[in-house]
């Protein structure tokens, strides 16, 4: 099966929306601002969620850092 560019960026700004809905979920304050500032920005468009999961360097970071803060207020 071969997946296309678009396809593949497509299918991780939907993964990434669903890791910031669940940030936001968690109700941690501190686990929030830490992801508005280091990961995903508060009012993200739909074009922020694409321009971040294009740089597969940005992409490990964001998903690093969202196993941390869910890592760390367990």
């Amino acid at each position: 099966m071969y997946v296309t560019r678009k396809e593949l960026i497509e299918t991780k700004a939907k993964l990434l929306k669903e890791m910031n809905g669940y940030i936001l979920r968690m109700g941690d304050v501190d686990a929030w601002f830490t992801w508005a500032i280091v990961g995903i920005p508060e009012s993200a468009t739909e074009e922020d969620y694409k321009m971040l999961v294009s740089d597969d360097a940005e992409w490990v970071n964001i998903c690093g850092l969202f196993g941390r803060l869910v890592t760390d207020t367990k």
